[in-house]
């Protein structure tokens, strides 16, 4: 009998318990933290400034809920931002709208890719001269070996590579392991040369500010002669 009592006790508690639950619940949903005017310009001045350079890949983005997929989620140290994934449809508004803002309020960079091939149909006459020239080479390197015109060989392989993996290399030639595969060079021949001879036929270092980005090892002579070395991870 005490029991029951008891229980209907703690029914009765409950019940004017619930019963004065009279709060009334906010539907104002938080909005995001914004910054002050004062805050992006010192951001802007920081990119404008001479520091590391911050770089990454950016696709799949939209304008869904999460932040993880909109220009409005990248970090705000962002110098550079490579949209691969395509130019946004220009029906698409709202991501426009947030990606001018990161462009113009953040201050940092878009980079637009394009994969073009470099045998696409062309009325260049230039471009049609030096293709000849290439496939004209390209023949006689097959029907006999010269060396001399070699200064490259890639290597891909299913296994990790090391300095002896490639033995017997050519004199003056060698050969630096990349992971499951690596690249066979001339001796004196790195990227970093390659990079000095695209800004002398440009007219030279004093004409040109050059940009580098990389992601191995064989790449790290090229970020190192650039005016501007990105990694990327």
């Amino acid at each position: 009998m005490k029991a029951i009592k008891y229980l209907l006790a703690l029914v009765a508690v409950g019940g004017l318990m619930t019963a004065c639950d009279t709060d009334i619940e906010t539907k104002e949903i938080q909005k995001p933290y914004t910054y002050s005017p004062l805050y992006y310009q010192n951001l802007r001045d920081y990119k404008a400034s001479d520091h590391s350079i911050a770089f990454m890949w950016f696709a799949q983005y939209g304008a869904q809920n999460s932040m993880a997929v909109r220009f409005a989620g990248l970090p705000d140290s962002l110098d550079i931002c490579s949209l691969w994934g395509g130019i946004p449809a220009k029906e698409n508004t709202q991501l426009w709208e947030e990606l001018r803002f990161v462009q113009k309020t953040k201050g940092t960079k878009m980079l637009v890719v394009a994969i073009t091939r470099i045998d696409a149909e062309t009325d260049d006459a230039a471009v049609l001269e030096r293709r000849t020239l290439n496939r004209q080479a390209n023949e006689a390197l097959k029907a006999e070996p010269d060396y001399e015109q070699v200064y490259k060989f890639s290597v891909f392989s299913q296994e990790d590579t090391t300095p002896d993996t490639v033995p017997d290399l050519p004199e003056g030639f060698v050969f630096t392991p990349l992971g499951k595969g690596g690249e066979i060079t001339r001796v004196g021949i790195t990227k970093a040369t390659a990079l000095e001879a695209v800004r002398t036929a440009l007219g030279g270092a004093q004409e040109w500010r050059t940009m580098a980005l990389g992601d191995s090892n064989n790449d790290v002579p090229m970020l190192r002669a650039a005016d501007v070395g990105v990694c990327m991870g």
